[in-house]
C-alpha cells in the first residue's frame, strides 16, 4: 500500500500551528533583543550612577582636604619660614615658627575626626615639623626629604597630591597624605604643606555602598593597590595579583574612564572603571552577569511560558474546527468515488449551510446533469463513426444545454467546413494535375539548356586557364627583364664613377701644365735677362779693349747660350699650348661623355620604373585572372547544380501529378 497522505486536521496542524510557532519564536527573538538592549542599558546606567555616585563621595573627600592643603600652603607665614630657614638652621628657633605652627594646629582642628596629623617641611634645611597636638620636630640630619617617595611626585606633578596609604610614625594608624607644595616669589620650591587623613573613614564611606545585590565596588590608589574591597582578604592586594585578566588590567592601567565587562571571581562582571578626580585614586565596579541579566531571565520566562499557552489553545481551537470539516468531506467523498465509478444513483444527506453544503448541492445537480450528458455523449459517438466510414451528412436530435451545445455547433460546422474543403481540394487537384505537366515540360527544357551553359562555361574556363598561364609568363620575362637592368644600371653607376675619376685626372693635368706654362713664362725672362747681361757684358768687354777680349769671347757664348735657350723655351712653350689645348678638348669631350652617361643612367631608372609597373601590373592581372577562375568555377558548380534541381524538379512534377490522382480518388469516397 502507497503511504497514507496527511488529511485536512494534518495539513491545518502542520501549515498552521508550525509558521505560528516560528513566528512566535522569532517574535520573541525580537522582544528579548529589544529588551535586553534597553534592560541591560538601564543596568548599565544604573551602574554607572551608583559607581558615580561613591567616585563623587570619595571625590568631595579628598577635595576637601586637598583643599585645606592649599589654604596651608598659601598662608604668608609658612612660606616666609620655609624662606628664613637656610641650611643647617633649626627650624624651630626660626623667627615665624611659633604662628606658622599656630596655623598647622588650627588647620587640624578644623576636622580632627579625620586630620590625624598636620604637618610641613622644607626642602633646603630637610627639616619637618608636625602641629602643636603631636609635637613633632625633626632633627637636622635626622629627616630626609629628598628620600620622601611623595617628594618627587610633587616635584613632577607641581600640584597638591594625594599618597598612597602609610602607618603614621606618630599615631600608628593607616593614613594618606594630601601634600600641597609651597613656592616661593621666584616660582621655586620652598617645601610643602600636608595633612594626613585617616584611610579607616574611607574604608567605611565605602562600606556604606554595595552595588545591586551581589554587587561590589573597589576602591584602588594610584599604584592600583585595592583599599577596600567586600572581601577583607583583598585589602592591599594589587589588583594585577587577584586574577583580573590582561585586558581589564589594561585598562585599569590606562586610568581612563570607561564601562567594562569582564571575569571575575569565577564569573561575568558589567561594571565600569572610574578615576577620583586628580588623585589618582580610582574606583571599580563589578555586578554579576546571573543579577545584570535577571530582569531579561525572568521576561524570557515568561515569554516561552505565554507562547505555549497560545500554541496549546491554537491546536484545539485548529482541532475542533477540522472535526467539523472533515465529517461532511468524508460524505462527499464517497459520493465522489460512486460516481466515478458510474453510479450515479446516489443520495447525500448533508444539511450544512456553510460551504460544503454547497458543495454537496452541487454534487446533486452534477448527477443529474451527468445523465443527460450520457445521451449526448452516445449521439456524438454515433455521429462520429459515419464521420469515420466517409458519411458528413448527418443530423443531431438531442437538445445539448451548456458548454455541450459548443460541442454540436462544432461538429455541425466540422461537417459543413469539410465538406466545402473537400470540394476545393477536388477542384485544385486537377488545376494541380495540369500544372504538374507544364512544370514537368520547363523543368525538362532548363536541364537542357544548364546542361548547354555548363559546356561552354567549361569552354571559356579553358581559354581563361592558358591566359593565365600566358600572363605568368610574361610576368617571368618582366621580372628577367627588371634583373638584367638592375644589373645594367649598376654597371652604368660604375662607368660614371670610372668617368668621373677621369673628369678629375683631366683637370689634375690641366692645372699642372697651368703650372709648367708659369715655369717657361720664368724661363722665358731669365733668358731675356741672360741676353741683356750678354749684351751689357759685351759692350764693357769693347770698352776694355785687348783686356777684355777673354770676357767678350765669354759674353759671346752667353749669349749664343741664351739664345738657344730662348728658342728651346719658345719651342717648349708651343708644344705646351698644344698640350694645353688637347686637354681642354679633352676635358670637354669626358664632360660631354659624362653628361651622356648620366643621361643614359635617367633613362635606365625611368625604364626600370616602368619595368616595375609592368611587373605590379601582370601581378594584378594574374590575380584579376584567378579570382574570374574562381567565379567560373563557381558559376559551373551551380550550373551544375541547377542543372540536376531541373530534373529532380522534372521527376517530382510527374510525382505530383501522380499524387494528384491519388487525392482526386480519395476524395470521391466521401459522400458529400
Amino acid at each position: 500500500m502507497g503511504k497514507k497522505k496527511a488529511g485536512i486536521k494534518e495539513k491545518m496542524l502542520q501549515y498552521i500551528i508550525i509558521p505560528m510557532v516560528l513566528i512566535l519564536v522569532a517574535v520573541e527573538v525580537v522582544i528579548v533583543c529589544v529588551v535586553r538592549s534597553a534592560v541591560g542599558k538601564l543596568r548599565t546606567e544604573e551602574i554607572n550612577a551608583q559607581s558615580g555616585e561613591v567616585v563623587l563621595r570619595v571625590s568631595e573627600y579628598f577635595t576637601r582636604y586637598m583643599e585645606t592643603t592649599r589654604q596651608l600652603a598659601a598662608n604668608n607665614e609658612i612660606r616666609q619660614l620655609f624662606a628664613d630657614v637656610q641650611e643647617g638652621s633649626p627650624i624651630a628657633q626660626a623667627q615665624r615658627f611659633d604662628t606658622a605652627r599656630k596655623s598647622m594646629t588650627y588647620t587640624r582642628h578644623t576636622d580632627e575626626e579625620n586630620i590625624l596629623v598636620c604637618w610641613i617641611a622644607d626642602v633646603d634645611s630637610s627639616q619637618c615639623i608636625e602641629d602643636e597636638d603631636s609635637g613633632y620636630i625633626s632633627e637636622i640630619g635626622d629627616w630626609d626629604i629628598q628620600s620622601r617617595s611623595w617628594f618627587a611626585q610633587v616635584q613632577e606633578a607641581g600640584m597638591t597630591i594625594v599618597t598612597e596609604p602609610y602607618q603614621n610614625s606618630s599615631t600608628g594608624q593607616m593614613v594618606s597624605s594630601v601634600i600641597s607644595p609651597v613656592y616661593g616669589d621666584n616660582n621655586e620650591l620652598l617645601g610643602v604643606a600636608a595633612v594626613d587623613v585617616s584611610v579607616d573613614t574611607l574604608y567605611e564611606m565605602m562600606s556604606e555602598h554595595q552595588l545591586g545585590t551581589s554587587g561590589f565596588f573597589f576602591l584602588m590608589t594610584p599604584e592600583q593597590n585595592i583599599m577596600y574591597a567586600p572581601q577583607e582578604s583583598l585589602v592591599n592586594a594589587n589588583i594585577a595579583d587577584i586574577g583580573m585578566e590582561p585586558d581589564t588590567l589594561e585598562v585599569i592601567t590606562a586610568k581612563k574612564d570607561t564601562p567594562l565587562t569582564y571575569h571575575y571571581n569565577g564569573s561575568k562582571q558589567h561594571g565600569c572603571f572610574v578615576m577620583v578626580g586628580e588623585t589618582g585614586w580610582s574606583v571599580l565596579s563589578g555586578m554579576p552577569n546571573g543579577e545584570y541579566n535577571e530582569t531579561i531571565y525572568y521576561l524570557i520566562l515568561m515569554v516561552c511560558v505565554f507562547f505555549a499557552a497560545a500554541v496549546v489553545m491554537l491546536m484545539v481551537i485548529i482541532n475542533k474546527i477540522a472535526a467539523g470539516i472533515v465529517k461532511p468531506l468524508k460524505e462527499l467523498e464517497a459520493a465522489a468515488g460512486e460516481i466515478a465509478e458510474g453510479d450515479l444513483d446516489i443520495t447525500l444527506d448533508i444539511t450544512s449551510k456553510d460551504e460544503v453544503g454547497a458543495v454537496a448541492d452541487a454534487i446533486g445537480k452534477t448527477v443529474i446533469r451527468l445523465k443527460d450528458y450520457i445521451k449526448y455523449i452516445d449521439e456524438i459517438t454515433l455521429v462520429l463513426g459515419e464521420v469515420a466510414q466517409g458519411n458528413l451528412r448527418f443530423e443531431l436530435n438531442q437538445d445539448y444545454v451548456g458548454e455541450f451545445q459548443k460541442v454540436k455547433n462544432a461538429l455541425l460546422d466540422l461537417s459543413k467546413r469539410l465538406t466545402t474543403t473537400l470540394h476545393h481540394i477536388d477542384n485544385a487537384s486537377i488545376e494541380v494535375s495540369g500544372g504538374a505537366e507544364q512544370i514537368a515540360k520547363a523543368a525538362t527544357s532548363l536541364a537542357e539548356g544548364a546542361t548547354s551553359q555548363a559546356a561552354a562555361i567549361q569552354q571559356l574556363q579553358a581559354s581563361i586557364t592558358e591566359i593565365a598561364g600566358q600572363v605568368d609568363s610574361n610576368a617571368k620575362y618582366v621580372e628577367g627583364a627588371m634583373h638584367r637592368v638592375t644589373d645594367m644600371n649598376k654597371e652604368l653607376e660604375f662607368c660614371n664613377q670610372q668617368m668621373g675619376d677621369a673628369v678629375d685626372a683631366m683637370k689634375e693635368i690641366t692645372r699642372c701644365s697651368n703650372e709648367i706654362e708659369h715655369i717657361i713664362t720664368a724661363i722665358e725672362e731669365i733668358a731675356d735677362q741672360t741676353n741683356l747681361l750678354s749684351l751689357n757684358a759685351s759692350i764693357e768687354a769693347a770698352r776694355a779693349g785687348e783686356m777684355g777680349r777673354g770676357f767678350a769671347v765669354v759674353a759671346g757664348e752667353v749669349g749664343s747660350l741664351a739664345g738657344e735657350s730662348m728658342n728651346a723655351v719658345q719651342t717648349s712653350a708651343s708644344l705646351i699650348h698644344n698640350s694645353l689645348e688637347a686637354v681642354n678638348r679633352g676635358m670637354e669631350i669626358v664632360n660631354h661623355a659624362a653628361e651622356q652617361m648620366q643621361q643614359a643612367m635617367t633613362q635606365i631608372e625611368t625604364i626600370q620604373s616602368q619595368i616595375i609597373s609592368i611587373d605590379e601590373a601582370s601581378k594584378q592581372q594574374d590575380e584579376s585572372i584567378n579570382q574570374i577562375k574562381q567565379a567560373l568555377e563557381q558559376v559551373s558548380e551551380v550550373i551544375t547544380d541547377n542543372s540536376a534541381m531541373a530534373e529532380e524538379s522534372a521527376a517530382a512534377s510527374e510525382q505530383l501529378s501522380a499524387q494528384s490522382q491519388n487525392l482526386t480518388n480519395l476524395i470521391e469516397e466521401f459522400k458529400l
